[in-house]
């Protein structure tokens, strides 16, 4: 995005579609990631989830590339997140941002980011983007 960013400015939403559970086993793999629920449903299930979770470090990733797609002309300084419920695989999501805080003397700005899933709010996140 190479417009100009302002307190109030909306970054263009993004959906996700599904990933499978079977698609996420590669990553789980390099990741050695050997956690049951991300691998198998039926534990999933069995721990009373409704399906197998996506792995955190995943979804902060996702969130990342989505904040340096929307702000092509900034510079990615800093991303928290934290999660409030599980993003689940089979199931698409969405991604949205906006700008909260501009900080003129320092030359930054502050998104503030959600990840919602089946209209749930499933991660919300800030992040800090230097200005040109």
């Amino acid at each position: 995005m190479s417009v100009a960013l302002t307190i109030g400015s909306h970054l263009p939403p993004e959906r996700v579609d599904a990933v499978s559970t079977e698609a996420l086993l590669p990553y789980l793999d390099h990741s050695s990631d050997d956690n049951p629920l991300h691998r198998d449903p039926a534990v999933a299930i069995d721990a009373g989830l409704v399906g197998v979770p996506i792995p955190g470090q995943l979804l902060l990733t996702v969130m990342e590339r989505y904040v340096k797609s929307r702000i092509e002309s900034y510079a990615l300084k800093r991303i928290t997140v934290q999660f409030v419920s599980p993003v689940f695989t089979d199931q698409p999501f969405d991604l949205s941002g906006r700008v909260v805080a501009q900080h003129e003397a320092e030359r930054f700005l502050v998104l503030r980011l959600q990840m919602h899933q089946n209209g749930e709010r499933s991660v919300v996140g800030e992040a800090r983007v230097s200005r040109p």
